[in-house]
């Protein structure tokens, strides 16, 4: 008989097609080696309902809300009338709270871990022995880079929920067992923050088996074209922006020098600006792909310049474990501390990264082996995840 465990996420974390339902897939998995899971959280898609028997199969107990994003987004700005974050407005929900309630009394749990913080309140209402919050991302950060980006309004709310989140944020550090983050970046404003806190560091990991130059599979991309590629989920704002600008002040330049040259968007639910990039200049928009390996493997570069970025990016990992050159800029490399000119290509300017991509794409597809060497070495899944059986395991 294993030890129940409540893990509580803000999307169902299944099937792990988006960075955060990777990892939070990844930490279930793991986790439920050694502990019943009851599992809590939302379906924001209602594709994702399918996949709900599976994950019952995983756990001892599933219990899933349905949400719809654009109405929650709404019931959020009541939280302009109260001091509290939207974020954490925008996952309230009484009947999670009192199945959560329910199960803590009758399974007797003692620990629990939540995913994110926009689903923290459940974790702190509920009575347990043993509180673990897994932040990943600093996410009052990434919404103060928002606010920098925007105009007003949207400028004051975004900064006025970077303020809300972070003084949570530290609550949070303050009053649970420990918190974790995806990297020390990311976790040092909340040490200086809060000295006396348990703050740790959790890297995300790649299934190298998966990500393997031998599953590349068939050139899904038309002969004698060589491709530059971004993959990621494409209604994420961060990819949004981060292909716009590419497609519109860089791609210009890269293909007046290479005019066989495409530059394919690959990703599910591309937001109608990219949609209006199909088909213009070289640039192909995919949508949902099945498998997106064939599209890293036979791209001569993954392109990954993101000017809003927090944490470590996945689409950076994946394609270095397929052995690709990726093209990073100093806001992406923050959260991959690789070599320069060996696991990856380090572009500080539009400059040198139209000439590393005319470059790359004048050239033979290469194999980059220091780049799969590095995700071997250093984002096992089952080496950093060991942490929280760290955590978990130590007697109170």
């Amino acid at each position: 008989m294993k030890e129940p465990l409540l893990f509580i996420c803000h999307r169902i974390p299944y099937p792990p097609n988006k960075g955060d339902k990777l990892l939070a897939w990844q930490m279930l998995k793991h986790l439920s080696a050694d502990f019943d899971i009851y599992l809590a959280g939302f379906v924001d898609d209602r594709k994702d309902w399918a996949h709900v028997e599976f994950l019952r199969e995983v756990c001892a107990e599933v219990k899933m809300l349905g949400i719809r994003p654009g109405l929650r987004k709404l019931k959020s700005l009541l939280a302009l009338l109260e001091c509290e974050a939207q974020t954490t407005m925008f996952y309230r929900s009484k009947s999670l709270q009192t199945w959560i309630k329910q199960k803590v009394a009758e399974r007797q749990i003692k620990k629990g871990l939540a995913f994110s913080s926009g689903v923290a309140p459940f974790l702190m209402q509920a009575k347990l022995d043993l509180r673990i919050m897994s932040l990943v991302d600093l996410d009052s950060h990434k919404w103060a880079l928002y606010a920098q980006e925007s105009k007003a309004p949207m400028r004051w709310l975004y900064r006025r929920e970077a303020r809300y989140l972070f003084a949570y944020e530290q609550h949070l550090a303050s009053h649970c067992h420990a918190t974790t983050l995806v990297t020390d970046l990311e976790a040092m404003p909340l040490r200086l923050a809060c000295p006396m806190a348990d703050i740790r560091t959790v890297n995300n990991g790649v299934d190298t088996l998966y990500f393997s130059p031998e599953n590349a599979g068939a050139n899904p991309y038309p002969e004698q074209h060589p491709v530059l590629a971004f993959t990621g989920a494409m209604d994420y704002w961060p990819n949004i922006d981060a292909v716009l600008h590419f497609a519109h002040s860089v791609w210009p330049s890269i293909k007046s020098l290479c005019p066989q040259a495409l530059f394919y968007v690959v990703g599910s639910k591309p937001a109608d600006s990219l949609k209006a990039l199909h088909g213009h200049n070289g640039i192909c928009v995919t949508g949902f792909v099945a498998d997106v390996r064939p599209y890293i493997a036979y791209a001569q570069a993954i392109v990954a310049t993101l000017r809003i970025a927090r944490g470590v990016q996945n689409k950076v990992l994946e394609a270095m474990a397929m052995g690709k050159w990726v093209l990073i800029n100093k806001t992406t490399a923050k959260g991959v501390p690789a070599q320069d000119q060996q696991d990856y290509l380090l572009c500080p300017d539009e400059q040198k990264l139209i000439a590393e991509a005319t470059r790359l794409l004048q050239q033979p597809r290469q194999f980059n082996q220091a780049a799969r060497t590095y995700i071997e070495k250093h984002h096992s899944w089952s080496f950093n995840l060991r942490t929280y059986n760290e955590l978990l395991c130590t007697p109170q």
